[in-house]
């Protein structure tokens, strides 16, 4: 929660929450087992060295504190800003910020990046009209959350704003509207730390960064009306009066709603779509789905594979002229895991197949045959095509020494 500006209304104050990160949700049982607030400036983030056997657990399982730590709640300013809430809370943490020191990103891991919403992002300046409700935020209607939709939206060729009135169907080719950084945010804001490298990115390496959203969808975008103290949901209820935003104002219709129950649903989300599609690795999930534990498998899938590696050896191979490796693809789809083997180039087999190739961009490991420094990288030829989405492939080569 990050408020709206100056506005005080709604559930929203100046400032909200200012995206601190909380040893116990701000929707949670106070009494939770959470976990420990260790270094005294509450960033509240769960901490587990493994190989240590050491944790900031404030009791109980480490699901406790997870189900403590994320229960968000629905309460809170009514526009939405998730990717700004995001972007302040991992860029002081870059060299140099304000939490750098905490540990929070650390150079060898994969940042993964997920957003659990039901509306699309509004982050915005803090002095921007659409959290004015004077003169100046009367071009973007009543004070509702359709002010979020008719500032960061367009549609058509060339692009136009949203309109204020019911628009009978779905509009055509909607997609973020330029932004100067005035109205709402730039998306490449949060693109760019995201996408690029250090230093303007969060990581050395892009490819460590995996954004996934349960969201609605980006698209059918419909205008309809609503009441004006009403969150629409799939199928209405319907408004007749003006659109005044006293008896009824433009809304979105919902593009998602669960099946098992009709009060669940999501409102399109074009502009945190274009965030997370424009990532190395991402993933979409409907927020509205009756069941979210595939979709979870699917993202932890592709969050290993991310983790997995870039192929170096890590130690130098029994035979590098005919090197014993075992590769396999593990796809993941709908929670359910299906392993394809992979043979070697070398057997004259079609894609994808692997081999083992010289690249100076590995770390040089030492044979302990010849003494000499060998920098070795396995890869997988697909001849250009990408692997599935949710897929990991595994790698086990006969080295000298333990297998790698």
């Amino acid at each position: 929660d990050l408020g709206a500006g100056a506005l005080v209304a709604d559930g929203c104050r100046p400032g909200g929450d200012g995206a601190v990160l909380r040893p116990v949700g701000a929707g949670a049982d106070p009494g939770c087992a959470g976990i420990r607030d260790d270094v005294g400036d509450g960033t509240g983030y769960l901490d587990l060295d493994f190989a240590g056997h050491k944790d900031n657990l404030a009791g109980g399982t480490v699901g406790d504190a997870l189900a403590c730590v994320a229960t968000a709640g629905t309460a809170g300013c009514a526009f939405e800003q998730p990717l700004e809430a995001a972007w302040r809370a991992l860029t002081a943490r870059q060299p140099g910020g304000a939490a750098a020191g905490d540990g929070f990103l650390r150079p060898g891991a994969v940042l993964a990046v997920v957003f659990v919403t039901d509306e699309d992002d509004c982050s915005a300046p803090a002095a921007s009209a659409v959290f004015d409700s004077g003169v100046r935020g009367d071009a973007y209607g009543p004070l509702t959350s359709f002010r979020c939709a008719a500032a960061g939206l367009a549609y058509g060729v060339p692009p136009s704003p949203l309109p204020r009135v019911p628009t009978g169907g779905p509009l055509p080719m909607v997609t973020p509207a330029a932004q100067t950084g005035a109205v709402l945010q730039p998306l490449s804001r949060y693109l760019d730390p995201l996408t690029l490298p250090s230093p303007r990115g969060l990581k050395a390496d892009p490819n460590d960064v995996v954004v996934a959203a349960f969201s609605g969808p980006a698209e059918p975008v419909e205008v309809i009306a609503a009441p004006a103290a009403v969150e629409p949901g799939p199928e209405g209820p319907p408004c007749d009066g003006p659109l005044d935003g006293v008896q009824c104002a433009a809304a979105l219709r919902p593009g998602c709603a669960s099946l098992a129950d009709a009060r669940l649903f999501a409102l399109p989300s074009p502009r945190l779509s274009a965030v997370v599609g424009g990532a190395a690795g991402h993933y979409r999930a409907s927020l509205c789905a009756p069941d979210h534990a595939h979709a979870l498998a699917d993202l932890v899938s592709l969050v290993r594979a991310r983790q997995a590696g870039t192929g170096c050896l890590t130690a130098p191979l029994a035979d590098p002229a005919d090197p014993s490796c075992d590769v396999a693809d593990v796809v993941t789809t709908g929670g359910t895991q299906t392993t394809a083997a992979i043979a070697a180039c070398s057997l004259g087999g079609g894609p994808p197949c692997w081999r083992v190739v010289t690249d100076p961009a590995c770390a040089p490991v030492t044979d302990p045959r010849t003494g000499l420094p060998t920098s070795l990288r396995l890869t997988i030829d697909r001849t250009g095509r990408p692997p599935a989405p949710g897929t990991l492939t595994t790698a086990t080569c006969v080295v000298s020494g333990p297998p790698t």
